[in-house]
């Protein structure tokens, strides 16, 4: 079993189309799949609402404290946390996932918060003893853009090199309003964008 929380102290950052977007990844490779809306908003919950019977099984959940993950093997759970998550709910959200997803947008309002999130995350016991592993995610990113290229840059200066860099499509919100996620779009137009996502599975799962 493997918890995965995506979170960041910017609204606005895509947390709740990469936490989607993995579900259905998940579930469509065949995992018991959990989605875990711990937002306000409840958008994931939503989208899980527009979901088709024939579709991969994902099992939504709202957030409570007392939720007890099933310690099976074979199931992945993905956390959407609230937006703008603060230090201290980072490390409590934190403390029930096995590791972390912050999204990260090419402009500079999302780098300085995002950068002093992982800051103050960096510090955190279990991060600083890497016992839970925090990673960067450049969501909705276009070539060729000062915006973009400035973002890549700081990361690089600053030793978070990005798990996955996700394109900024059209097909994201067009999913999101079917319930549906790019790994359960059918032709090869698609294969470009899921193509993105692998450097994330795979780095989700070197800790399995």
């Amino acid at each position: 079993m493997i918890s995965i929380l995506v979170a960041n102290a910017k609204g606005g950052c895509g947390k709740t189309t990469i936490a989607t977007n993995l579900a259905a990844a998940y579930a469509s490779r065949g995992f018991q799949t959990w989605l875990v809306d711990a937002d306000r908003q409840q958008s994931a919950r939503q989208w899980c609402a527009l979901r088709g019977k024939d579709q991969p099984l994902i099992t939504c959940h709202k957030w409570r404290d007392d939720l007890k993950f099933p310690k099976r093997p074979g199931y992945r759970m993905i956390v959407d946390a609230p937006a703008g998550v603060r230090t201290r709910a980072f490390a409590e959200l934190l403390e029930k996932c096995d590791l972390a997803i912050v999204p990260v947008m090419p402009s500079g309002f999302d780098i300085a918060a995002s950068e002093r999130l992982l800051d103050r995350v960096d510090k955190l016991k279990p991060v600083r003893k890497g016992n839970k592993p925090v990673a960067v995610v450049v969501n909705r990113f276009r070539k060729s853009t000062r915006a973009g290229t400035l973002l890549l840059k700081r990361l690089e200066e600053t030793g978070r090199t990005p798990a996955a860099i996700i394109s900024d499509r059209a097909a994201y919100p067009d999913c999101a309003s079917a319930g549906e996620g790019i790994f359960e779009k059918p032709g090869r137009s698609y294969l470009p964008l899921v193509r993105e996502w692998e450097p994330l599975i795979r780095f989700i799962e070197s800790f399995a």
